[in-house]
């Protein structure tokens, strides 16, 4: 679902859908981590709760998810196939309201929000999310979360870092940080409370409905941004995409001027090779014809992933960069495509 697509009515609707299932989703987490001897009585909302929810997170993936059902799906994607993907993603969106208590004990009131660009701003591929709100007004982009959980199951991109999701929370909410003296739990009550039914707002995803209820598109004023899917340039065993040890080096320099050319930036500079050198290291590209991001997996100080994720685009220039993208896979010697089309469970 890509929100920045739907109307600022329906963009309500799936917060307010948010809000409702929060009670609910946060008793789900609390019975998994105490069904697995998780750090239920650690969890008071401080900084260090989400290294230890991290920690314990990656121990529960590795478990196999105990209690997370097989064909369980995203709110905002309530028609995708099941997979082992979509199951870390759902739970992600559980982890997701845990982070939300976090930010709203450093930065209250921490509410769920839309975010709406200001006047004068343009819109951009976040427009009409659901994220949490801070103080300043400003709502940051919320897939992280998500995203982080997907790739809990890699050894790539320091995903499995006890600090993983305590780092990614604080380049969004800066006021979020250690030192503070400990408290009680805010989860561990949720194992004996009654919640009663999950009222209907919360228990369905508005999305089903908007499948079958198409609301008019006025003609935009701006090229319309189409979700393409997620693309990846390795050379070596498909195996590489969980574990990029196993990966040929890419040759850094060529790999940044087809990202310079593409458009990518970084601090808003054209990448270097030094850049492409840093695993985890990110670039992103926007303007009003596509909004993407590409990060990289490095081992040894050496380029071994390029993944391109996140994009929103025209039809006629997503062929263009597929395009530039199959020419440098060529150029490289190495491989294009769809995580799927590695025969290999990676991030969706």
């Amino acid at each position: 679902m890509l929100f920045s697509q739907v109307s600022l009515e329906r963009a309500q609707e799936f917060c307010d859908h948010v809000r409702a299932r929060e009670p609910y989703f946060l008793r789900e987490v609390a019975t998994w981590m105490a069904a697995t001897g998780g750090p239920i009585d650690s969890m008071d909302a401080s900084a260090e709760s989400l290294v230890e929810l991290w920690q314990w997170f990656v121990r529960f993936v590795d478990m196999g998810m105990p209690g997370v059902s097989s064909d369980v799906r995203p709110a905002d994607l309530p028609e995708v196939k099941p997979s082992e993907n979509i199951r870390r993603t759902v739970a992600g969106e559980r982890l997701g309201h845990y982070v939300r208590l976090v930010v709203g004990h450093y930065d209250p009131p921490a509410g769920w929000a839309v975010k709406v660009s200001r006047p004068g701003q343009p819109r951009d591929a976040f427009e009409h999310i659901t994220g949490i709100q801070r103080s300043d007004g400003e709502v940051p982009d919320f897939e992280y979360v998500r995203i982080a959980a997907r790739r809990a199951s890699s050894e790539s991109m320091n995903s499995r870092d006890p600090d993983r999701l305590l780092r990614l929370v604080q380049m969004r909410f800066p006021k979020v940080a250690e030192g503070e003296p400990r408290g009680k739990s805010v989860l561990a009550h949720y194992l004996a409370a009654d919640l009663g039914p999950m009222p209907p707002e919360a228990a369905v995803t508005p999305v089903l409905r908007w499948t079958e209820e198409p609301e008019p598109v006025p003609a935009p004023s701006n090229p319309v941004l189409v979700k393409q899917p997620q693309l990846v340039l390795i050379r070596g065993p498909a195996a590489g995409l969980e574990d990029p040890r196993l990966l040929e080096p890419l040759d850094e320099q060529v790999v940044a001027a087809a990202l310079g050319e593409l458009g990518y930036r970084v601090d808003g500079r054209v990448p270097t090779a030094r850049d492409l050198r840093v695993d985890e290291a990110s670039f992103i590209a926007q303007d009003e014809h596509w909004y993407s991001e590409v990060s990289v997996a490095v081992h040894r100080r050496r380029l071994r992933l390029v993944d391109v994720d996140q994009t929103a685009a025209t039809a006629e220039h997503w062929d263009r960069l597929v395009a530039r993208l199959r020419a440098l896979a060529g150029q490289l010697g190495a491989a294009l495509g769809e995580p799927d089309d590695f025969d290999v469970d990676i991030d969706a």
